[in-house]
């Protein structure tokens, strides 16, 4: 009979949220807890001043630096997403763009690429970490995400505004157990995943098994 290790990982995803604004320029209004909600509201924000490129005193770039809550490290280089939603108040033509960066402390882990141009309606950008720079955090306690504003072409004035700020991590690892392919239901094709978790766990929520081990 075959053997191996079984990890059983549960699906349900970690969140980190702002706590806290760590630095930002050109700011008129908002904080961490207008975009810090499980489910976006736009309703309340964070609002840039208005940016200009042609008007003393010329002002074409904004940004928020939020410090996020801790999450646990996941052992897991994928499914790491960040993401935001914003939009323009457009008052004289401007053409603005915005894009997240991800940081640990003061170290920049990932920078995603700037939006197309902004329109007058909010709308989520995504960032998706490779496996590398997934790789690269090492405290999860001390994540940021950083989003900047550009006014890219116009005069302005415009102002940027962010409703949204999350970002998604993999769930934990739960648990590890040792089983024969005959008490996994033969074939690691086969397996009888629920008298797995019966058997050697109990737990909540949906859960990923992955057969570590080979057969003899």
């Amino acid at each position: 009979a075959g053997s191996g290790s079984v990890v059983i990982r549960n699906e349900a995803q970690q969140f980190a949220r702002p706590t806290s604004v760590v630095d930002s320029n050109n700011i008129d209004s908002g904080s961490y807890a207008d975009v810090d909600e499980s489910v976006a509201n736009d309703a309340d924000y964070v609002l840039t001043i208005a940016l200009n490129d042609v008007f003393p005193p010329v002002t074409s770039t904004a940004f928020i630096e939020f410090g996020l809550s801790p999450v646990d490290d996941p052992l897991s280089s994928t499914g790491h997403i960040a993401r935001f939603r914003v939009k323009k108040t457009d008052l004289g033509g401007g053409a603005l763009q915005a894009r997240i960066i991800v940081k640990q402390g003061d170290t920049v882990i990932a920078t995603g690429a700037w939006t197309p141009s902004l329109s007058a309606t909010f709308t989520t950008y995504t960032l998706t970490l490779s496996d590398a720079e997934a790789n690269a955090i090492t405290n999860y306690a001390l994540l940021r995400h950083r989003v900047e504003f550009t006014l890219t072409v116009g005069t302005g004035p415009t102002m940027g505004l962010l409703s949204w700020d999350e970002f998604q991590i993999p769930g934990l690892p739960s648990a590890t157990s040792q089983v024969t392919t005959e008490e996994a239901g033969g074939t690691s094709g086969g397996r009888n995943t629920s008298n797995l978790l019966d058997n050697d766990v109990l737990m909540e929520g949906t859960f990923t098994v992955v057969d570590e081990g080979t057969g003899n």
